[in-house]
């Protein structure tokens, strides 16, 4: 279908979502017609209309929406825009003692790494709110979070601030990648904050198992992306007896956080190797 930056459909669409009983079929037919940097235009301008997307992209077909979001002409404002929307949606829920979102749910989960550091940078730089800043910094490289700190788009005192922040969350987000560690560290350093290195130090041993536990998962990924699939019980239970005793527990609940491991195999290869250990 041919993509149009024609303001009449636009206008089709203001209308169509904002009808009291909404045709998502025809939703979904305009949108898919409208090219994303002007819908980008349309939803900078309008919060109450960034709203409605951010409540169509919800229920509209995941591919119509991941060409819009994976557009390079999708504005990297329009996407900060609609973050909020989510943002705003979490605090309302918990407002009302409801259930709240995941952050990272529905179509937030089509993004690129640099459209979450994108976010990363906006959510940081904007707000001392540092909870939605806490939920992206998992879901970047190292290689971006570097890029926004030596760009000077966030200053690395703040992000420092962020690694803080997470208590003993952090220790989530140094297994997806333990390059960050190292950064977190060099931050304190440079700012001579004694008291985030002695916070460091205590998770020294945790940190070195996690070191690891990674590079086993290295290894693993690998041998799943040779077999195709994920390794039977009997694989997964031979692999872990090269597993060092001291970073088996880091190590299975990694692997089970990767849909690697069911629960129940952790549980028996855990409780085998326990029992090995204290003959």
């Amino acid at each position: 279908m041919t993509i149009s930056s024609n303001p009449d459909k636009i206008r089709e669409l203001l209308e169509l979502v904002y009808e009291p009983v909404p045709k998502l079929k025809k939703i979904e037919s305009v949108l898919s017609e409208i090219h994303p940097a002007t819908l980008s235009v349309e939803i900078e301008k309008d919060v109450g209309f960034a709203y409605m997307m951010d409540y169509y992209f919800r229920v509209t077909d995941k591919y119509i929406v991941k060409s819009i979001l994976q557009n390079p002409m999708f504005s990297h404002a329009a996407l900060t825009e609609l973050f909020y929307c989510q943002i705003t949606s979490i605090h309302k829920a918990k407002l009302l003692n409801k259930p709240a979102p995941d952050l990272i749910s529905s179509y937030w989960s089509y993004l690129s790494k640099a459209q979450y550091a994108v976010l990363l940078k906006n959510t940081i730089s904007r707000t001392w709110n540092l909870e939605p800043a806490k939920g992206l910094i998992a879901r970047i490289d190292l290689v971006h979070i570097k890029m926004l700190t030596k760009s000077g788009t966030v200053d690395p005192s703040r992000m420092l601030h962020l690694f803080k922040s997470l208590g003993s969350d952090i220790k989530k987000v140094f297994s997806e990648d333990m390059n960050i560690y190292d950064y977190a560290f060099g931050l304190a350093v440079e700012d001579s904050d004694t008291e985030f290195l002695s916070f460091l130090e205590n998770y020294t041993m945790l940190f070195v198992q996690l070191r690891i536990a990674s590079s086993f998962a290295d290894e693993m990924e690998k041998l799943i992306q040779k077999k195709g699939s994920n390794l039977s019980y009997p694989e997964l239970h031979s692999f872990f007896g090269n597993v060092p005793s001291d970073s088996l527990e880091v190590c299975i609940e990694i692997f089970r956080d990767k849909g690697w491991l069911r629960s129940s195999e952790a549980d028996l290869i855990l409780e085998s190797y326990l029992a090995k250990k204290s003959r």
